[in-house]
């Protein structure tokens, strides 16, 4: 930008392997004035080869009073009002108001009032029998001026004529942007005005304000199919005294979701991974409280440290023998030897393994300290069916009565998720004898629109399952990198944070 700050990593990728010719799109929708920009075609952290037809690089001219909503080009029809909006986005439609029905979409919903809050249900259905992707869209008329963006406990921004603010991460799902927070809200000297998702409904969200069409916002990414037709959302607006800013917010928050809240753990302390915690010279020293796998529970309980067994979600680490080629063909093959010779995993692949939009099991080929082999993407949610499931193989009530039962070995404190937001796993599925048994929304491809199942979904449905009956024995949930970029799987947990390693290559670097 011509201020010297920089827009990085706007990307769209192509699909590996061999293909036709795939058209692909960046949209850089600006801030600030630019300076200067870089367009690359790249092929970078693949084997083979690729080609590139026909780039283009074309600057847009806006027409007078056009601005973004919710990161698309727009020109302002009307004034706001509160009320819901959608959007065809396979369609490129425009955002269009909608009561109860618009677009071949009908809306179902209902507000009430709980603890200082209006909530609103609203159940979207396509009436169309197609594969749909919509943005569902809740709006709030909140004039600029005045007027501050709350982004985050420790920064609050004034509002700028025009500007659209929204506190997100970035995923290739649906419009591209997850809030970090479950709500979003705007301050003027004396008011506040939130809206917040129920954390016990999620969906791929984020909330946003928009100084040029003075709209506090809510969008969902939705994708409708014909397997699933419809999808529920929960959500809440709220106002609050704006005295300290977020931190007034999120105390509200607190008020409205008590229970997502609750602490179970007041005594603090370090967590161990891997190690025994009884090989560590002076471990007294460091103020271990938790322990991440069961290798010496009953050490730890004469200690007072809290134990959690390991699960990982949505992957399956498959090893492959050293001289076969690493190849997604081998691969395959190796997977479906190992299911004919009963190994449970295997057998899952065929019920749980992800597909990709051509069909096929997605993998990727890692050589790691624990596995040289193939990673592939699990859809983890206790809803899939079949004989062997990756959840099933990971909690059952075999597993339960063996773990916590009478005739427990040892006495666990409870699960612990590791890698809880899918760091090797896919962020879409696109399976569809999965898409019913999804609980939460579906989501859709930013590139073909085709409807599918988030990764975030994923891990969510996974833990709440688990926690559900591990809550239920009075026990306690674990999680490593958590929260980062799902706010949705806190409320689950009681123990979060991320493993971090202070002697990297031999070279002591402890945190700042």
């Amino acid at each position: 930008y011509a201020d010297g700050t920089y827009l990085w990593g706007q990307t769209a990728p192509f699909a590996t392997g061999s293909h036709d010719w795939q058209r692909r799109q960046v949209l850089v929708l600006p801030e600030k004035p630019v300076k200067s920009l870089s367009c690359h075609l790249l092929l970078r952290e693949h084997g083979g080869k690729a080609w590139f037809r026909d780039p283009e690089l074309r600057v847009i001219s806006a027409p007078e009073g056009a601005c973004t909503f919710d990161g698309v080009p727009v020109t302002v029809a009307s004034p706001a009002r509160t009320g819901f909006q959608v959007r065809d986005v396979a369609a490129g439609s425009d955002f269009v108001r909608i009561g109860r029905e618009a677009l071949g979409l009908k809306l179902d919903w209902k507000e009430t009032t709980e603890a200082g809050a209006t909530f609103v249900d609203a159940t979207l259905t396509d009436t169309t029998g197609k594969d749909r992707a919509i943005a569902l869209v809740y709006a709030v008329p909140v004039t600029p001026q005045g007027l501050r963006w709350l982004q985050q406990p420790r920064q609050t921004l004034d509002v700028e004529p025009m500007r659209e603010y929204v506190h997100a991460s970035q995923f290739r799902v649906g419009g591209g942007r997850l809030s970090y927070y479950p709500f979003g809200a705007v301050s003027d000297d004396g008011r506040g005005t939130a809206l917040g998702i129920d954390m016990a409904r999620p969906a791929f969200y984020r909330v946003g304000y928009h100084a040029g069409t003075g709209e506090l916002f809510l969008t969902y990414d939705i994708g409708l199919a014909p397997e699933k037709p419809a999808a529920h959302v929960r959500f809440c607006r709220f106002e609050f005294d704006a005295a300290w800013g977020f931190r007034s917010a999120l105390a509200k928050y607190y008020q409205i979701f008590p229970d997502h809240f609750h602490c179970r753990t007041p005594q603090q302390g370090l967590w161990m991974p891997f190690a025994k915690i009884s090989a560590v010279k002076d471990w007294e020293d460091f103020g271990f409280r938790f322990k991440e796998g069961d290798g010496e529970t009953a050490w730890d309980d004469e200690h007072g440290i809290i134990t959690f067994r390991y699960t990982e979600p949505m992957t399956w680490w498959m090893r492959m023998p050293k001289e076969m080629p690493r190849t997604m063909e081998a691969a395959v093959a190796e997977s479906r030897r190992l299911a004919e010779k009963g190994d449970s995993q295997a057998k899952a692949l065929a019920t749980s393994g992800y597909h990709d939009e051509a069909g096929r099991f997605v993998a990727r080929l890692l050589d790691t300290p624990w596995c040289n082999g193939a990673v592939w993407s699990m859809n983890s949610m206790p809803g899939i069916t079949g004989d062997a499931t990756d959840f099933a193989n990971k909690w059952n009530p075999k597993l339960r009565e063996r773990l916590y039962g009478p005739g427990r070995q040892a006495d666990l404190d409870g699960e612990y998720i590791d890698s809880s937001e899918g760091y090797v796993t896919d962020e879409l599925d696109f399976r569809r004898d999965h898409f019913a048994a999804a609980a939460s929304p579906l989501v859709f491809s930013p590139d073909s629109h085709r409807p599918a199942i988030f990764r975030g979904l994923i891990a969510y449905e996974y833990v709440r399952g688990i926690a559900d009956d591990v809550h239920a024995m009075g026990k306690l949930m674990m999680a490593n990198s958590t929260p980062i970029r799902l706010c949705w799987l806190a409320p689950l947990l009681e123990v979060m944070g991320t493993e971090t390693d202070w002697h990297r290559q031999e070279t002591w670097r402890p945190m700042s």
